[in-house]
């Protein structure tokens, strides 16, 4: 840490002919404060984590636009995030800027990819306390999942994170479940019609990622009490859409030839939290015919 405020009483002085290694030093710093981060028991990371914090916005502040600087100064505060825990919701009035500023970098791919992987991180670590500053985010990562122009390893990232956000705020979930069930049946819909095997891959991806935001948003909306009657929980905002949802399985389920483990785990855990919450609500039928097809891919 002291190398960084070292770092930053340089600024001034150094040329334009020796700014990119300026970054460079930048990143390597946030990179070595992450190792350490991580290495740190949260113990003493409590004395420690309102200074690295100040230095991480300083980072961020001073970054010029400079997408590695950034990357790098968003992994630094994900580790921390980790180590912290609910701590760490001091920090977000003056973090958040910085987190809506990388989910709406389109141009600089690893950024926005980092600022999702950051939203990941505070969901686990803020749980339901992540409600009171989710909406703004929300808004950001629907932009960039409807966007036609935004690379699209992005987009697996981003519906990856909204599951984990489901999950986290819980039934309070409701009032974005029609927006981004929306956009979700967009993504599950995307299909390969080639044998490009990159976007054969990015199909994979791009499943999987939805199958874990049905799974995030099932489980919190149905809330955390094990007791709780689907009937009168906000899930049952969800039973509209289970039509699509059975189609989506049964269309994975029929794709053999690019099944892949993971996949069919993720199918087959959508199923099994589709018969625990719905499933005295549902026509029989439709969840045999999903449960069947993957079924027999599993065996």
């Amino acid at each position: 840490m002291s190398r960084i405020q070292n770092l930053f009483a340089m600024e001034n002085g150094i040329d334009s002919s020796m700014m990119s290694q300026y970054h460079d030093m930048q990143g390597l710093l946030c990179a070595t404060l992450t190792a350490i981060i991580r290495k740190v028991k949260p113990e003493h990371m409590n004395e420690l984590s309102d200074k690295c914090m100040e230095y991480l916005l300083k980072m961020l502040a001073k970054s010029n636009g400079v997408g590695s600087v950034q990357e790098d100064a968003l992994g630094a505060v994900g580790t921390l995030i980790e180590v912290v825990g609910k701590g760490f919701e001091k920090y977000m009035p003056h973090f958040k800027p910085y987190l809506i500023l990388a989910l709406e970098n389109h141009a600089e791919i690893a950024v926005c990819i980092a600022g999702v992987g950051v939203v990941t991180d505070l969901c686990r670590a803020m749980g339901k306390d992540f409600k009171n500053y989710f909406e703004e985010i929300m808004t950001k990562m629907y932009n960039a999942l409807i966007s036609a122009t935004i690379d699209r390893n992005v987009k697996p990232q981003i519906v990856a994170a909204i599951g984990d956000a489901a999950l986290a705020i819980g039934p309070d979930f409701s009032q974005y479940l029609a927006p981004v069930m929306d956009a979700l049946q967009q993504a599950a819909s995307f299909e390969v019609s080639t044998n490009d095997y990159e976007m054969l891959d990015y199909q994979t991806d791009l499943r999987e990622s939805c199958l874990d935001a049905f799974t995030g948003i099932i489980q919190g909306l149905k809330g955390t009490d094990e007791n709780s009657n689907p009937q009168a929980s906000q899930v049952r905002a969800l039973e509209q859409y289970l039509p699509f949802i059975f189609d989506f399985l049964c269309k994975i389920a029929e794709n053999t030839e690019d099944m892949t483990d993971s996949l069919l785990k993720n199918a087959c855990g959508l199923i099994g939290d589709i018969s625990m919450v719905f499933g005295s609500m549902i026509p029989q039928n439709q969840l045999m015919q999903a449960f069947s097809t993957q079924g027999v891919q599993v065996c």
